[in-house]
């Protein structure tokens, strides 16, 4: 974990662009290294709010997928605080601490956080897609189910929503 970080630092201190911040992100991606992708990510959204008020839509879908996964890693809050996170999005930062905090600390105080994130915002993907990953892992079969074939067949999604609802799907009892 030292080393990762210690990697990471430096190529933080060597990437100096948003560009070379985004590639090295999903190289850290395709290697599964979600934390690592996420953290080059939020450095490289910060980097591009400096200029400007929004994100672009490709960088928002790479932060969200790369941040949703880095979620269930235990050290996210180490190397990634959600506070970091909720500077560029703060939805984005309560999905990432509710499923933090189910899979790490308390089942029911992600769920509350779940069920915040969806009263303020009840038609964001990301949290559709993990209250069927709750529900699958509650043993709410029918449920998760169904919520996943939604997000799975709607065209609208993006590729990685529609695979991480296939793959949890498949994974279903």
């Amino acid at each position: 974990k030292e080393l990762a970080e210690k990697q990471v630092t430096v190529l933080e201190k060597l990437l100096k662009t948003e560009a070379s911040l985004l590639d090295a992100g999903q190289k850290f991606a395709d290697q599964g290294a979600w934390l690592m992708s996420a953290r080059l990510r939020v450095d490289a959204a910060e980097m591009h709010l400096v200029s400007s008020k929004a994100l672009p839509a490709r960088m928002t879908d790479l932060l969200h997928r790369t941040i949703y996964q880095a979620s269930a890693d235990a050290d996210m809050p180490t190397y990634l605080p959600f506070d970091r996170i909720a500077k560029i999005d703060d939805k984005l930062a309560t999905l990432a601490r509710a499923r933090y905090t189910f899979y790490f600390k308390d089942q029911k105080q992600g769920q509350n956080l779940l069920n915040q994130l969806k009263q303020a915002s009840p038609i964001m993907p990301e949290a559709q897609l993990l209250q069927a990953e709750i529900d699958a892992k509650l043993g709410q079969y029918d449920a998760a189910r169904q919520a996943l074939t939604e997000l799975s067949k709607n065209p609208a999604e993006t590729d990685w929503m529609r695979a991480a609802a296939e793959s949890i799907k498949g994974a279903l009892h």
